[in-house]
C-alpha cells in the first residue's frame, strides 16, 4: 500500500481518477489502501495500476509471485529485463509501433503466446538487449532434431551420420548455457539454495528481489528438495548437471524453479543417481 501511495504521491493523483484509470470502484480501492482488504493478485489489475502510476510492474511482489504461471519465454524475457535493468515500458517503447503497445503488454503478461517467428523474436531481443537464441521457439531444436537424424541417415554415410548425432547433443546441451548471458538464471538457482540450506549469502537486491519467481522450498515435492539439497551441497551448477546427466539443462530448471513436477521414471532416476540421493522421498 505505501508503494501506491508514494506514487499517487509522484503522479499528482487523486484516489479517484486512479480507480477510474484501472477499473476499480473508488470504495474498493480505499479499502485496499487502508488494508482493510487483500492487496490485488490479478496480474491484469496490477498491471493496470502500474501504468496508471508510471512504475514498472515488477515492483509489485503480488506480480512477481504471477510470474510463476508464465511461459517459460516470457518468464526469461521478464528476467532478462530486471537483470539489465530495462523496464518493461522502456522495451515497449523501443518497439512500438513495429507492435501494438497493448499487444506488448499482453506478451508480458502472458495473454497471448509468445512468438514463434524468427523475425519477431530477433526484435524482441534486440528491445531487450538479448541474443534471441535465448528463446527456445527462435531455434526449435526438440522439434527439428528428428527431422535433421532423418535426413542424415537417408543421405549421409553412418560415420557421419554419428558425427552429426555427436555435434546435435553438444549443441542441446552446450548452447542455453552459453546464451544465460552473465549467469543470470544460474546465480538466482545458486542464491535460492544459500538461503534455503545455507550459509546465509552476502545481501544482493537484484537477485534477493528476482527470488520472488521462485515459489517457497516448502512448496517443492519431497524428491525435489532432496534433490536441490544435493545440488547445493556438491556445489553443482544446473549446466554441470546437464552435463553429466544427459538431461537438457530447461528441463532441469523448470524441475528446480518449481514449474515442472518431478515424476516418478526415468528422469527421477537418472538425477537421484547423479546426485547420490538413495531416498528422495
Amino acid at each position: 500500500m505505501g508503494l501506491v501511495r508514494e506514487a499517487l504521491a509522484r503522479a499528482g493523483m487523486t484516489q479517484t481518477e486512479l480507480a477510474v484509470a484501472t477499473g476499480l470502484t473508488r470504495d474498493h480501492l480505499s479499502r485496499v489502501l487502508l488494508g482493510k482488504v487483500a492487496f490485488p493478485r490479478s496480474r491484469d489489475t496490477l498491471h493496470a495500476l502500474a501504468v496508471a502510476l508510471g512504475i514498472d510492474p515488477l515492483a509489485f511482489p503480488e506480480y512477481r509471485r504471477s510470474l510463476q504461471v508464465l511461459p517459460e519465454s516470457t518468464r526469461r524475457l521478464t528476467a532478462h529485463l530486471r537483470a539489465r535493468g530495462i523496464s518493461q515500458a522502456e522495451w515497449i517503447r523501443r518497439i512500438v509501433p513495429r507492435y501494438s503497445e497493448g499487444h506488448l503488454q499482453q506478451v508480458l503478461r502472458g495473454g497471448v503466446p509468445f512468438p514463434r517467428e524468427a523475425e519477431t523474436i530477433a526484435l524482441f531481443a534486440e528491445a531487450a538487449e538479448a541474443e534471441p537464441l535465448l528463446f527456445p521457439e527462435y531455434l526449435p531444436l526438440d522439434a527439428w532434431r528428428p527431422r535433421l537424424s532423418r535426413a542424415a541417415a537417408l543421405t549421409l554415410p553412418p560415420p557421419e551420420a554419428r558425427q552429426l548425432e555427436a555435434l546435435l547433443d553438444r549443441l542441446a546441451q552446450r548452447l542455453p548455457a552459453t546464451l544465460d548471458g552473465d549467469g543470470f538464471a544460474e546465480r538466482l538457482l545458486e542464491r535460492f539454495l544459500a538461503k534455503a540450506f545455507g550459509p546465509a549469502p552476502p545481501a544482493d537486491p537484484e537477485l534477493d528481489d528476482a527470488l520472488a519467481y521462485l515459489p517457497p522450498l516448502e512448496s517443492y515435492q519431497p524428491q525435489v528438495r532432496a534433490l536441490l539439497a544435493a545440488l547445493h551441497d556438491q556445489r553443482l551448477t544446473v549446466a554441470e548437471l546437464a552435463g553429466r546427466t544427459g538431461l537438457p539443462r530447461d528441463e532441469l530448471f523448470a524441475i528446480f524453479n518449481g514449474q515442472l513436477r518431478l515424476k516418478p521414471g526415468p528422469t527421477q532416476d537418472i538425477l537421484s543417481a547423479a546426485l547420490g540421493v538413495t531416498d528422495a522421498t
